[in-house]
């Protein structure tokens, strides 16, 4: 009995340790804002995109991941290798005890802008 006892402790610890060391990403959903380009079909950060890296800013459009996903847009590749559509990484074991990765977009998808509130999900 005590074995089993002292067994199963080592796989707790084991198991313990090994959740602190896989991390969790989180990638931008469906309810955030970005900012859409319906000539290339790319969609921005919106606080990381200025004029000068669309190619047509005149018809830029603010919408939902989920819409422009939906409509054939994918992320432009500059910024989501620069990591703009996903979290930071926190250890796994945080994650199951309940803490949120930390975003740029924010808990409501509208990267601090109020106006982005309006649009529909």
């Amino acid at each position: 009995m005590k074995k089993a006892i002292k067994v199963t402790g080592i796989i707790i610890v084991l198991l313990i340790l090994a959740l602190s060391f896989v991390e969790s990403i989180q990638v931008a959903g469906d309810h955030v804002a970005v900012l859409c380009e319906p000539e290339t079909r790319q969609y921005y950060a919106p606080p990381f995109t200025t004029e000068k890296d669309l190619l047509y800013p005149q018809s830029c459009f603010v919408q939902r991941i989920k819409w422009a996903r939906k409509y054939g847009y994918s992320a432009n590749k500059k910024q989501a290798d620069a990591g703009y559509f996903t979290s930071e990484a926190i250890p796994l074991l945080l994650k199951l005890l309940g803490k949120r990765n930390p975003s740029e977009w924010g808990e409501d998808g509208n990267w601090g802008y109020k106006d982005f509130e309006k649009i529909p999900y």
